[in-house]
């Protein structure tokens, strides 16, 4: 079964691992729309039991180059996931199946377990340093943040994005200037009035004496809110 090991198993420590709808809906090789999949595959499934929705950005082409969207998808835990592949009724579905069940084969073995529980400690005691470090960022900001530091937020929080995918999101979304010149990457007028940006200024004295002026986007804490909401709770695109 090993050509299905291209479905990603997201597992964390004490927990059963998860599987993403959108790469189960591949893998079973489904020729309708995945919302329409879904919502005959889910039927019997329970929210917050037997999966949890998540939003995935994703980079799609378009005339205008790469834009990044936000695609509406699922965690399934594997016990679902195995019956979803099983109820496809096809040789694929049923290798899948398969596939699952040897994942639950070897979550339940002992020594599996417990080499995740050593995992899941050291993995604690970074958060906890990085939480820690993370706090000390945004205090030391003076209630604004940088959109590097907005990412890691993000990140944080579920949504895994880069600082360069994020200023694109933005910049594609709206929020900042796209147009290139002084005002690139700079908030949009009508956000900075909505109290999501504010626009730090600082001037440096050159060799030459000339004085240049730069300008930073900052987000500051209603931003951070607004952003965590915007991104990590609700999918805003279909495929």
């Amino acid at each position: 079964m090993s050509e299905f090991n291209l479905i990603n198993l997201n597992e964390s420590a004490g927990k059963e691992p998860t599987v993403s709808a959108r790469e189960l809906y591949k893998a079973l090789q489904v020729n309708w729309r995945f919302s329409e999949w879904w919502k005959s595959a889910s039927r019997t499934l329970v929210e917050g039991q037997d999966f949890q929705p998540v939003g995935t950005p994703t980079p799609l082409k378009n005339r205008s180059g790469i834009a990044v969207k936000v695609l509406q998808d699922y965690q399934i835990d594997v016990r679902s996931a195995k019956h979803i592949a099983m109820m496809s009724q096809t040789e694929v579905g049923h290798q899948i199946r398969d596939y699952f069940i040897d994942i639950e084969e070897r979550f339940n073995d002992p020594m599996y377990k417990m080499s995740q529980m050593v995992i899941f400690a050291q993995n604690q005691m970074k958060l906890v340093m990085d939480d820690a470090n993370f706090g000390k960022r945004i205090k030391s900001s003076k209630d604004t943040s940088s959109v590097k530091t907005l990412a890691e937020f993000l990140t944080q929080n579920g949504f895994r994005i880069g600082q360069n995918t994020l200023f694109k999101l933005l910049r594609d979304e709206g929020y900042l200037c796209r147009r290139k010149g002084e005002s690139f990457n700079l908030p949009n007028h009508q956000f900075v009035k909505q109290g999501l940006f504010e626009v730090n200024t600082t001037e440096t004295i050159m060799e030459n004496g000339q004085v240049r002026v730069n300008r930073t986007t900052k987000i500051t804490q209603k931003g951070m809110d607004y952003f965590l909401k915007r991104y990590c709770t609700n999918a805003v695109a279909e495929a």
